[in-house]
């Protein structure tokens, strides 16, 4: 039975929904707010990587914030390290809730 462009029409909506399904960040944002600018905002830990302020940074990688250098010096149960590259400083930052995800191997 051939297919008729309606079937095409419905398999391939199917399909961009699944992928959009697929593809979606775990992890809800929040509003953002001018004012959170300033403060880190850890929103989960997977795989050796922490999602801080909406992106996910490995451990031991460099990012920017707020026109700082930082290193994501070590990622701890539900905390990681942040260390500012200028000044040496670390600083602690903390999940609000528990959003770990661990690999199952």
């Amino acid at each position: 039975m051939p297919m008729t462009q309606r079937n095409k029409m419905r398999i391939l909506s199917c399909l961009l929904w699944l992928f959009g399904v697929l593809c979606a960040d775990p992890f809800y944002y929040g509003v953002q707010h001018t004012d959170d600018a300033l403060e880190f905002r850890l929103y989960g830990i997977m795989n050796q990587r922490a999602n801080i302020n909406g992106e996910w940074i490995k451990e031991g990688q460099n990012f920017t914030h707020n026109n700082q250098v930082l290193l994501l010096k070590e990622i701890q149960d539900s905390c990681v390290i942040l260390q500012e590259k200028e000044s040496v400083r670390d600083s602690k930052v903390c999940l609000r809730g528990m959003k770990i995800i661990e690999a199952q191997q």
